[in-house]
């Protein structure tokens, strides 16, 4: 299927549109401003921050593998169709550290009081760093586990959500 239409009653609407947060709105890499369809995950990076989710295998949709335009994302319906026009997708997968971890920490995110792991989260990192504000509260609700990668992203995994996040240095 080259389109993909989601309203707010299906099961992936939430999670689809969680990944679609990510996209880029920056033109010039005109396959960042897409969803990535890649082998049962759907991935979006705006090369700050990288949102994936896997797929249950048992609710893997029948979407062609590739990139798709985002036509329509609102809080009830998300639209996109497939752009064979947009260019490569980065390596993706590439960006996940393969390294042992330096600290990890779990918490459990409510975005009406996220100060708390927030907090938790940032005193992993070493103290010339720190992470956008408004990317951490974009995880969304959860429970999740974060890893600190020296000199890489924090890594945030929650059930089938995935998210990267690089560190800013402080100014």
């Amino acid at each position: 299927m080259d389109r993909i239409e989601l309203d707010k009653k299906g099961v992936l609407f939430s999670d689809v549109s969680w990944v679609a947060s990510a996209v880029s709105k920056d033109l010039v890499r005109r396959s960042l401003t897409c969803l990535y369809v890649d082998t049962g995950w759907i991935v979006a990076t705006d090369g700050h921050q990288l949102h994936a989710m896997k797929f249950e295998e048992d609710a893997r949709p029948d979407w062609e593998e590739g990139l798709y335009r985002i036509l329509s994302n609102k809080k009830t319906e998300l639209v996109a169709m497939k752009d064979n026009d947009a260019g490569k997708f980065p390596d993706w997968r590439a960006v996940f550290p393969s390294d042992e971890h330096v600290d990890r920490v779990e918490f459990t995110l409510n975005a009406k009081n996220p100060d708390g792991p927030y907090a938790k989260t940032i005193r992993m990192l070493p103290a010339e760093f720190t992470l956008a504000y408004k990317y951490f509260v974009a995880l969304g609700d959860g429970e999740y586990c974060a890893l600190y990668y020296e000199n890489g992203p924090v890594c945030f995994i929650g059930g089938s959500r995935w998210a990267l996040i690089m560190p800013k240095k402080v100014s």
